[in-house]
C-alpha cells in the first residue's frame, strides 16, 4: 500500500498551525513587550526629526481599547495592552512610492495595513502596498510603507487602516502607562489607564500617527473600556454606549487641529466637581473618586485663568470643554502636562488640604493650574515649530500664570505678580552664569526642558513687556496668536508680531529707527549668560557706564534700561561697551541718587561705584518706600552675587542690610533671610555665632514684632510670617524660642491622643508647625514629649492618604531633641528602616556638638553602610555645616582611621567628596569670616539676644 504523504501530514500541519497560533495569540504580546522594554530604545526628549513632509492636514479616526483591571472581561494575557484601529485620512503634497509614519512600541502585521486613494470623482480605490517589504525603524520610532512595485502616490487625498495592539506601562511613565491607587469606602485598590507623550515613547506608541510637531491634525476618538470607569480625552464626550460582559464605549468629538504630542486619554473610576468658564466652557477637575473635594483651589484657578486669557487676548478658547485631571502617580519626568483640552498631572499639584498645606503648597497649586491653562493658548492653540524652540510655550506659561492667579484672586496680587515676577527673575539670573551649565534659551544642547526655557523664557517676556509697554505687548501677542491659530510657529514669527505692533505705535529702537524685535531679542535668547552694567567712577565726579558679560565672554546686549531718580523715571537704551550715547551714560554722579533698572524690568544686573551705590542706601535709609518692593529685592540680590563673586567686599553688601530694620515685603525679605539662613549654619560651630545670631535678630526685629504670628490668608504675609518665626528660632531669638514651646506644649496636650491625625487639633496654621515641632521639642526635657510626637509621627506612616500630613514637620522635630541616648537609638531605628534617612539631616543640623554623626560612624561604620539607604546621605547629613579646622582634622582622622577601610572604593570617594564639600565652608570662613564679624562688632556691638 502507497504512503500517502499529503494526506497523512495534513492533519498534524494544520494541528501545528494551530498550537503556533494559540502560543503566538497567548504569549506573543507578553514576549513582544519585553524585548520592546529590554531591547529598543523607550523614547527620547526629543526624537530627532525624521518625517519627509509630504502630507499634510491629517484626520485620525482612532479607536481603542485598554485593558486594566475593571468591569470588562478580559483573557490574561491582554492584561496592561491595549488593541487599536485608525484609519487616517491625509493629503499627500509630494510624490512619493512610500508612507512614512510614525510609529513605536506597537505590535501589528504588515498584511494589516490598507491604503486607499480618494478620488474626487469616484469611490475610495485600494493601493497595493509592498507587505513584505514594510520597516520599522526601531531607534527613529519609524514606519516605512512601501506601494508595490513603487508605484508613486500623486498629490491628493488618502486613507489609512491599521489594526495593532499597545503596551501600558505597569509603572507612571511617559507613553501609555498605568496608575493604581487605593480608595473609596472600603479603601480598594483601582487602576488607571493615561497617557504623556510630550516626551519619552511619544503619541507614536498610541497610534501610527505623524508625531512632529508641525504635523497638525484632527482626531475623532472613541475608547472601550470597562463600565465601571469614565473615559475622557481631548474634546467633550458624546455619548457612552453600554454593551454586555462589562464594558462600554465611549465617543468625543472631533478635536480642534493640533498636534499629536498633545493628545491624551484617560480611563478610570473618577469623580469631578464642575464650573463654567465666563464663555460658558464647561470645566471640571476630575480625580480618582473621592478625593475631588481638595481640588476647588485648582478648579477656582483654572476658570479664573481661562477668564483672564479669554479677556485679554482676542483669541476664546476654542473647545467646548477643558478638563483638569490630578492623578495618583504621575511619570516623575514632570509634574503635569498641558495636552489641548485635558491637563493630566500628579495630584499634589492639583489638590489642597487645608487641615495641612502650607502657603507654598497652595501657590504651587494655583500656579500650577494657571501655567498649563496658559498652555491652551501658548502651545496648544499655537505651536513650536520644533523642541530648540520650546520656549515659546514654556516661557509664556511662566509668563502669564501669574496674571491667571491674579485674575482669580485679587486679594494676592502682591504674591501674585510683584513677588513672582521678581522670583522669576532671580532664578533665571542665578542659573543663567553657571560656567559649563549655563546656555541659551533656544538650543539644540539638551535638555530641552530646563531653567532656561521656563525661567529665563519668562524673564525676557517680563523685559519685552517692560521695553515695549503691556499695550504694544499684548497687540503683538494678539497678532501672534490670531495669525498663527492652530498653526504653528517659530521664535522669528513671534519678533514679527511684536515688531508690527512697536512699528504702528511708534516705539523706536537705540538708533531711533522703529523697533525690530529680532535684532534686540537674538542677543538674549541665542546666547548664554546676562549683561552686568558696572559703574565707574573717572575722576572724583563723573561716573562711567561700561557693560559685560556675567561669564566675562564678548558678547553684548541692547539693554533696556529704567532709571529711577527722586524726580522721575526715565527710559534708555544702553548699547554697545560704554552705552552708546555719552549724554546719558556718561554722568555726573547723582543726587540724591540714582537707580539704573529700577523694578528689575531688565534681565541685567547693575554693578555700582562706591558713591553711587552709598547714595541708593542713604534714600533707602530715609525712606524704605523710596523704592519699590521689586528694586530693594533687586538690589539686595545684586549685592549678593558681587559679593560672593568677588566684585565687591562684603561690607558694601552689608552695609545696604542696614535698611532692613525697616523692610516689610516679601521679596527682599525671603532675599534677606536667605542669606541670614547660610550664615547662620555656616556659622554653627563657629566661637562667635552669637555675634551672628544678634545680628539676624536686631536685623529681623521689627518686621518680626510687626507680623509676629499674625495668619490672616494673604498668601504674602502668610510666607513673611513663616520666613521670620523660622530664622528667629533657628537665631535663637529667646522670644521665638518661648513661642515656640507653649505652642509647641499646648501641641502634645491636644494632640497626643489623638487617633485622627494632627490637622485639626494642632491648633497652628501649617506654616507655623515646622518651627513649633522642631523647636518645642529641642527645648524639651521630657522622653514623654518625644515619645508623643513618635506616636503621632508613627499614626501618618500608617494612615496617612495621598494628601500633605504633619509626617515630615515631625519626623525633622524627631531630629531637633537633645537627649544624646535618645538620639543614637533613634539612629539605630534609622539604620533597622523604621526612619527613612532623611531624619539624618535633621539630626545632623540640630547636634549641638557637631559630634554625634561621626561618633557614631566611628562606633557602627559596617551597619551603617549595610543600612537601607545611601552611605551619601549620611556624609552628607554629617559634614552639612562643618567649618572648622578641627572638624577638618577631625574628618581626615577617619580617613586614616581602620575603620575607613571598611568602606568599598566608591564610599570612599562619596566621604572624601564630603570632606571637599566641607573644605568649601572653610574656605568661605577664610574670605569672609573677619570683615563680617567686624562689620557686626561696628554695628550691632555686643550680643544681646
Amino acid at each position: 500500500m502507497a504512503w500517502d504523504y499529503q494526506s497523512n501530514t495534513q492533519p498534524l500541519n494544520h494541528r501545528t498551525d494551530e498550537i503556533n497560533l494559540q502560543y503566538r495569540t497567548t504569549y506573543g504580546l507578553k514576549i513582544l513587550q519585553w524585548l520592546y522594554d529590554n531591547l529598543v530604545v523607550i523614547g527620547k526628549v526629543p526624537w530627532e526629526k525624521a518625517l519627509k513632509g509630504d502630507v499634510k492636514e491629517p484626520v485620525y479616526n482612532l479607536s481603542i481599547t485598554p485593558y486594566i483591571p475593571g468591569s470588562g472581561n478580559y483573557q490574561w494575557y491582554r492584561n496592561m495592552t491595549f488593541d487599536g484601529t485608525v484609519l487616517t485620512t491625509f493629503y499627500i503634497i509630494k510624490p512619493t512610492s512610500a508612507i512614512t509614519i510614525n510609529a513605536h512600541r506597537l505590535s501589528f502585521d504588515s498584511t494589516d495595513i490598507v491604503l486607499y486613494v480618494l478620488p474626487a470623482d469616484g469611490p475610495q480605490k485600494i493601493i497595493d502596498l509592498d507587505h513584505a517589504n514594510v520597516v520599522k525603524d526601531y531607534d527613529r520610532g519609524l514606519l516605512i510603507i512601501p506601494t508595490l512595485n513603487n508605484v508613486v502616490l500623486y498629490p491628493q487625498e488618502y486613507r489609512l487602516r491599521i489594526q495593532y495592539n499597545g503596551f501600558i506601562f505597569q509603572n507612571p511613565s511617559e507613553g501609555d502607562s498605568s496608575n493604581t491607587y487605593y480608595g473609596g469606602l472600603n479603601g480598594r485598590k483601582g487602576w488607571i489607564f493615561t497617557t504623556d507623550f510630550e516626551g519619552g515613547p511619544g503619541s507614536r506608541s498610541l497610534l501610527p500617527c505623524w508625531d512632529e510637531p508641525t504635523y497638525k491634525g484632527q482626531f475623532n476618538i472613541d475608547v472601550t473600556h470597562s463600565s465601571d470607569m469614565i473615559a475622557l480625552s481631548n474634546a467633550l464626550e458624546t455619548n457612552t454606549i453600554i454593551y454586555d460582559k462589562g464594558w462600554s464605549k465611549t465617543n468625543f468629538e472631533t478635536t480642534v487641529p493640533m498636534s499629536s504630542y498633545l493628545l491624551a486619554v484617560c480611563v478610570g473610576h473618577f469623580s469631578n466637581l464642575a464650573k463654567v468658564s465666563n464663555i460658558g466652557t464647561l470645566t471640571r477637575l476630575w480625580t480618582w473618586s473621592g478625593m475631588e473635594q481638595y481640588g476647588e483651589l485648582a478648579l477656582n484657578v483654572t476658570v479664573g485663568t481661562m477668564d483672564f486669557m479669554n479677556n485679554y487676548f482676542t483669541f476664546y478658547y476654542p473647545l467646548k470643554k477643558l478638563d483638569v485631571m490630578a492623578l495618583p502617580e504621575y511619570t516623575e519626568d514632570a509634574g503635569a502636562m498641558e495636552n489641548f483640552g485635558l491637563i493630566i498631572g500628579e495630584y499634589s499639584l492639583f489638590m489642597v488640604d487645608p487641615d495641612y498645606s502650607t502657603t507654598l503648597d497652595i501657590t504651587e497649586v494655583a500656579e500650577t493650574a494657571a501655567h498649563e491653562v496658559v498652555h491652551q493658548w501658548f502651545g496648544d492653540s499655537v505651536t513650536l515649530d520644533w523642541w530648540n524652540d520650546i520656549f515659546l510655550n514654556e516661557g509664556f506659561a511662566q509668563y502669564w500664570f501669574a496674571n491667571g492667579i491674579n485674575y482669580t484672586y485679587p486679594e494676592q496680587v502682591d504674591y501674585a505678580i510683584d513677588y513672582n515676577r521678581f522670583f522669576i527673575n532671580h532664578l533665571a539670573m542665578k542659573y543663567d552664569c553657571l560656567p559649563g551649565s549655563s546656555k541659551p534659551v533656544i538650543s539644540d544642547i539638551p535638555p530641552v526642558f530646563g531653567i532656561e526655557p521656563y525661567y529665563k523664557g519668562s524673564a525676557l517676556l517680563n523685559l519685552l513687556n517692560n521695553a515695549l509697554t503691556p499695550v504694544v505687548f499684548q497687540a503683538g501677542l494678539n497678532d501672534y496668536l490670531s495669525t498663527y491659530e492652530f498653526g504653528n510657529a517659530n521664535p522669528q514669527n513671534l519678533w514679527e508680531s511684536l515688531s508690527i505692533a512697536a512699528a504702528q505705535n511708534n516705539i523706536t529702537d537705540w538708533n531711533g529707527k522703529p523697533l525690530d524685535v529680532s535684532s534686540f531679542m537674538n542677543a538674549y535668547t541665542l546666547q548664554t549668560s546676562y549683561p552686568i552694567i558696572t559703574l565707574s567712577l573717572r575722576g572724583t565726579s563723573t561716573v562711567q557706564a561700561t557693560q559685560q558679560s556675567c561669564l566675562k565672554d564678548s558678547s553684548l546686549w541692547n539693554i533696556p534700561i529704567f532709571t529711577q531718580t527722586s524726580q522721575s523715571t526715565t527710559f534708555n537704551w544702553f548699547v554697545n561697551t560704554t552705552g552708546g550715547n555719552d549724554a546719558t551714560w556718561l554722568r555726573p554722579l547723582p543726587s540724591p541718587y540714582r537707580v539704573d533698572n529700577a523694578g528689575s524690568t531688565s534681565f541685567a544686573r547693575v554693578n555700582y561705584d562706591d558713591k553711587s551705590w552709598y547714595s541708593i542706601q542713604s534714600a533707602l535709609f530715609s525712606n524704605v518706600n523710596s523704592f519699590s518692593a521689586t528694586t530693594r529685592a533687586m538690589l539686595l540680590d545684586d549685592a549678593r552675587f558681587f559679593f560672593e563673586n568677588d566684585l565687591w567686599d562684603i561690607t558694601k553688601y552689608l552695609d545696604l542690610t542696614l535698611y532692613l530694620t525697616n523692610e516689610d515685603s516679601l521679596a527682599p525679605l525671603e532675599q534677606a533671610i536667605g542669606f541670614f539662613t547660610t550664615i547662620l549654619n555656616r556659622f554653627q560651630y563657629q566661637p562667635e555665632i552669637l555675634a551672628v545670631q544678634n545680628y539676624v535678630i536686631q536685623s529681623t526685629k521689627n518686621a518680626y514684632n510687626k507680623f509676629q504670628y499674625n495668619i490672616n490668608g494673604i498668601w504674602a504675609n502668610d510666607r513673611i510670617v513663616q520666613m521670620l518665626v523660622d530664622v528667629n528660632n533657628l537665631a535663637k531669638n529667646r522670644l521665638a524660642r518661648q513661642i515656640s514651646q507653649t505652642l509647641f506644649n499646648d501641641f502634645v496636650l491636644k494632640c497626643k491622643y489623638s487617633q485622627s491625625g494632627t490637622g485639626k487639633c494642632s491648633g497652628l496654621h501649617p506654616n507655623l508647625r515646622p518651627s513649633t515641632y522642631c523647636y518645642g521639642l529641642l527645648q524639651s526635657n521630657t522622653i514623654d514629649d518625644f515619645n508623643a510626637v513618635d506616636t503621632l509621627y508613627e499614626w501618618t506612616v500608617k494612615n496617612a492618604g495621598y494628601l500633605q500630613t504633619d509626617g515630615q514637620n515631625l519626623l525633622n522635630a524627631l531630629g531637633c531633641y537633645q537627649t544624646q541616648t535618645i538620639l543614637k537609638h533613634t539612629l539605630n531605628q534609622i539604620l533597622a528602616g523604621k526612619y527613612p534617612s532623611s531624619l539624618l539631616y535633621s539630626i545632623g543640623l540640630h547636634d549641638q556638638s557637631g559630634m554625634l554623626l561621626l561618633d557614631y560612624l566611628y562606633e557602627n561604620t559596617q551597619d551603617i553602610l549595610d543600612a537601607p539607604f545611601d552611605f551619601q546621605d549620611y556624609v552628607n547629613a554629617l559634614f552639612q555645616n562643618w567649618s572648622t579646622d578641627s572638624q577638618y582634622e577631625l574628618a581626615t582622622d577617619f580617613e586614616n582611621s581602620l575603620n575607613f577601610e571598611l568602606l568599598d572604593l566608591a564610599q570612599k570617594r562619596i566621604y572624601t567628596k564630603g570632606v571637599t564639600g566641607m573644605m568649601q565652608n572653610i574656605y568661605w570662613m577664610d574670605d569672609y569670616k573677619q570683615p563680617l564679624l567686624t562689620w557686626i562688632a561696628k554695628h550691632f556691638g555686643e550680643t544681646n539676644i
